[in-house]
Parts: C-alpha cells; sequence; structure tokens
C-alpha cells in the first residue's frame, strides 16, 4: 500500500514546494522490508523535497513556517535555523486509514508498520481462531506454507463433528462426498498444496478412511479409522478395521489400490512422511516406524510404552513419547537407531507432537500448556512466545498444539476460550517477524 505524504511548506520570501514520493514512485519512499507495510518520503525545506506523486488533500510536512532564516537550504526532511529538526512525517497520520497499523518516523519518509499482535503484509492477526460462529472445532494438520488447515468442526455445540478445509479467503468449509450423505468426520492429513485430504468419516453406507480433492469430494477407500497422506497427495496410509483378527496398516496409491501391510496388534498410526516411504506410530510393543525396504522397525521398547506422532519429510527424523513411571517425556529419533529423551526443563507429562520438515523445530504438549522447542532457544511456552510478540492471551487457555508449517513460523491447534460455551477452538498462530 502506497503511503500517503503531501506538498512542500512555505518559506520566508518565496514560497517552495516539495512532493511526498509515493511507496510505487521514485523519492524517498518504497516499501520497507518486514512488518512495515507501506512507506513514503516527505518534502523537504525551501530546497523541495523528494520527487514522488502527492496525494491531493493529505498535508505533508514541508519546510520551516514563515519567517525562519535559512532553512531553504536545510538537506531534505530537516528544517530549523540549524536545520536539526527532523519534520514529522507521521504528523498528518498517513496511516490512519491502514487496519491494525501505526505511523513510524523517519527522515524525509513514514512508514506504516504492523502494531504489535499482528504481522505479515497485510498485518493479520498473530493469533485467530478459524471457526468463528461454529461449535467445537479442533485442527489436525496444516500444509506446508501454513495456508490451508483442515480439521474437524461442530455446526453448533450439539451437532457431530465434521472435517473441514480452511484458507484465509474462504473460512472454514466442510467436505462432502458426492455420492452420499456425511454423517460425521475427521480431516486429519493435507498434502503439501493443500488440495488433497485424507481422513475418516461415517458415511450413509458405513465408516471409511477416505481421500478428497476439490473435484471428487470424499472418494471411500476402505472401512477403516486414520489415515494420512503423502506431500504429493498420491500416497494414503490408514487402518483398514474390516479383518476379523484387527485393524491392519495398509497403504494405497492409485496404481496398486490398499495394500495390506500385515496385522500391527494394537496400532495406531502418527504420520506419514512427506515422500510417502515411512509411516510411523505405536503398537502393543511400543513406537515402530515402517519403510518397504525395512518393514515393521522398533524405536522403542514395550518398556517404554512409546507412540511415534510425527515424522519429517524424508523418513529420517521421528518425535514422540514415551511413558517413564506415572511421567510421560518426549523422544526424537533418528536413523538409523538413535532414541534420546528431549530435554524440555522441568515440564512434566509432555509429548513431542509434530516436527519441522528438517527436524529444526519441534512443538508439544503437556501438563503447562503447549510448548516450542528449538536447539537454540531449548523449550519455550506457547503462550509466552505469543506475549512477547505483542498478542494479549488473557481471553484463552489450555493451548493445545496439533502440527506446524514446513519452516515453523505457522502453528495450529485448539484452544479454550473463556467466557465461551463453544468449547475447544481451533486456532493459527503465526510466529515470523
Amino acid at each position: 500500500m502506497a503511503g500517503q505524504g503531501g506538498s512542500g511548506g512555505e518559506t520566508s520570501g518565496g514560497s517552495a514546494s516539495g512532493g511526498a514520493g509515493s511507496s510505487n514512485t521514485s523519492g524517498e519512499g518504497g516499501d520497507s522490508p518486514g512488518a512495515v507495510v507501506s512507506s513514503s518520503g516527505s518534502g523537504g525545506g525551501g530546497a523541495g523535497g523528494a520527487g514522488g506523486t502527492s496525494l491531493p488533500g493529505l498535508a505533508g510536512e514541508g519546510g520551516e513556517q514563515a519567517g525562519a532564516a535559512g532553512d531553504g537550504d536545510c538537506p531534505n526532511g530537516f528544517t530549523g535555523r540549524d536545520c536539526a529538526e527532523n519534520i514529522d512525517d507521521c504528523a498528518s497520520d498517513p496511516c490512519e486509514a491502514v487496519a491494525n497499523t501505526h505511523c513510524v518516523d523517519g527522515v524525509a519518509t513514514y512508514s506504516c508498520a504492523c502494531n504489535p499482535g499482528f504481522t505479515g503484509a497485510d498485518c493479520i492477526p498473530r493469533l485467530e481462531l478459524l471457526t468463528p460462529g461454529y461449535g467445537l472445532s479442533i485442527p489436525d494438520a496444516v500444509n506446508a506454507d501454513g495456508t490451508v488447515v483442515v480439521g474437524c468442526l461442530q455446526d453448533s455445540p450439539q451437532s457431530s463433528c465434521h472435517p473441514f478445509r480452511w484458507t484465509r479467503a474462504t473460512g472454514p468449509v466442510t467436505l462432502t462426498s458426492n455420492s452420499e450423505p456425511v454423517d460425521w468426520g475427521f480431516a486429519q492429513s493435507v498434502s503439501t498444496d493443500g488440495s488433497v485430504i485424507a481422513g475418516h468419516a461415517k458415511l450413509a453406507s458405513g465408516e471409511y478412511v477416505y481421500r478428497w480433492t476439490e473435484a471428487t469430494g470424499i472418494t471411500k477407500l476402505v472401512p477403516g479409522s486414520q489415515a494420512f497422506v503423502s506431500g504429493n497427495g498420491s500416497t494414503v496410509v490408514g487402518l483398514d478395521t474390516s479383518p476379523a483378527d484387527g485393524a491392519h496398516i495398509f497403504r494405497w496409491t492409485s496404481a496398486t489400490g490398499a495394500v495390506d501391510l500385515g496385522l500391527f496388534k494394537s496400532s495406531g498410526i502418527g504420520d506419514l512422511s512427506r515422500d510417502g516411504t515411512t509411516i510411523v506410530g505405536n503398537n502393543d510393543k511400543g513406537a515402530f516406524l515402517w519403510t518397504s525396504s525395512d518393514g515393521n522397525k522398533l524405536i522403542s521398547t514395550s518398556g517404554d510404552s512409546g507412540s511415534a506422532n510425527a515424522v519429517t519429510g524424508d523418513g529420517r527424523f521421528v518425535v514422540g513419547s514415551y511413558w517413564t513411571g506415572s511421567d510421560r517425556v518426549p523422544f526424537t529419533w533418528k536413523r538409523p537407531q538413535d532414541f534420546a529423551k528431549l530435554d524440555v526443563g522441568a515440564l512434566t507429562f509432555s509429548e513431542a507432537i509434530g516436527v519441522t520438515n528438517d527436524g529444526s523445530v519441534i512443538i508439544g504438549t503437556g501438563s503447562q500448556s503447549s510448548w516450542v522447542w528449538t536447539s537454540a532457544d531449548g523449550v519455550r511456552m506457547l503462550p509466552d512466545i505469543l506475549t512477547a510478540k505483542g498478542v494479549d492471551v488473557s481471553g484463552y487457555y489450555s493451548f493445545q498444539v496439533t502440527d506446524i508449517s514446513d519452516d515453523g513460523t505457522i502453528i495450529v491447534g485448539s484452544v479454550t476460550v473463556l467466557n465461551s460455551q463453544l468449547g475447544s477452538q481451533a486456532f493459527i498462530a503465526r510466529l515470523g517477524d
């Protein structure tokens, strides 16, 4: 957005005008990086201001008041007898019309910067609830760049949960089948670009694992629960609940259909790697990792009662949790067999939930709310991070994270809103600068 400027002031003995440079023209103006959303240059003293186009009706700061001596020779942006006074380019409040911004004065320029608690080129909220007007909502996954969120929501506090897909442009949109009604369901995983979703749902014909695209709607794969999709959307894994001897993990592609990977007793799937080659989860013996080359491989023992919850895009780094005594602690695992407790300080009952594509940022939950871990900063509580970035979190409690974008700047989860009867609400937290 272009900043607003005006004409130069009048000096004694004659007048001279200096145009304000807009952010889209030459001169002192120009977009600034980061949270600055627009900027503009102001006119100087009698010698004239920086080049650019003035916006009519919006006066900028010109030279010194009539009668002052010598200010016609001041450098652009300064005024006064000694040319020491920086012209206040924010005096006319040029950012007033730009939502969630404030004016930052410069030398012969100003910029419209995001207010605390807002970020990005459009100064959108750092913390945003995704399903206003609905009942309980839970986001399960976010795509690579943080623009698409999927999960389940209730139309009202008394209704069943239905799968939804959210973008900032569309808001939450309920997923449907082109062939039969959807009684309830969950959207659990989303492709890199956000165009393909996997989950499970109760349809008129039964409970199925499904794959969704905008063109096909919900497409049934096998009777079952839990489903995860690869980054390119071509592979889906899930639990087939139809076998008489218990749930089997399957892997589906359009070329092979659903291929049974065998009985994994008491199985729970945690994640599928972006490249579609690695499945992680838990069974009766602990946390496991499966690949087509190695088959099923334990990464924690039955004594650990471990659960693998997330894996990086190449399948080489896994995070999860295991029990030790009465406490639950997060772990990391690296190929070939590097299992380690993740140091989260004094936090108790903690679980690693998600990880960035390169493994550099880990998110998790604990008895003291949700946290973010990096090797540089260690563990930090999500509410503290948001507060430091200007977000007022006093109206919320019990942040529960569920997924993180590839670069670690976008986190999704659910939070309880105080003084609300709606239950947990899906949120997106934008932590980038």
